[in-house]
């Protein structure tokens, strides 16, 4: 598999990134044919997942125990954080697939361009570079929209 880099550096773990990262922006290079994708990857999910029996027993038993008021309550979900799979990713695109099945993942080159510490920042990170490299113009990217609203006929001057 190869290693995702940052200015020529490796990127193996979380703890290879900077404090409080929450994604980054990527660029994946087919080295046989040249062609790139341009994307996003966010680092970790939060999910809401609901608690079960066992776990609202002992929370209330350690509620009780501790002397608080009302120890009978206790949430009924809780937020559990999880690592994306970002490290064995190419992107989602369906050509970047196609071509991992035929050439395997040496024939990529995954370069991080940027990092991004909060959603908004994420996606707007993304769409500056996006129409900054003309990937819907430039037959070297594989990119076909973004963000599902602009096509490569919209780049198009059409007069009529």
């Amino acid at each position: 598999m190869s290693n995702w880099k940052y200015k020529g550096k490796v990127i193996e773990e979380l703890d290879d990134m900077p404090d409080e990262v929450f994604g980054f922006i990527y660029r994946v290079t087919h080295e046989p044919s040249g062609k790139k994708y341009l994307g996003r990857k966010q680092l970790i999910y939060e999910r809401k997942r609901k608690i079960g029996k066992r776990e609202t027993k002992r929370l209330k038993e350690e509620k009780k125990e501790a002397g608080e008021d009302h120890w009978w309550i206790v949430p009924k979900y809780k937020y559990v954080k999880k690592e994306s799979d970002w490290k064995s990713y190419y992107g989602s695109a369906d050509d970047i697939q196609k071509l991992l099945e035929k050439d395997g993942e040496d024939a990529f080159d995954r370069e991080i361009l940027d990092f991004a510490y909060h959603k908004k920042q994420l996606n707007y990170k993304e769409v500056k570079l996006l129409f900054e490299q003309n990937v819907l113009e430039d037959d070297l990217y594989i990119n076909s929209n973004i963000q599902g609203k602009f096509y490569p006929k919209d780049a198009l001057d059409q007069i009529e």
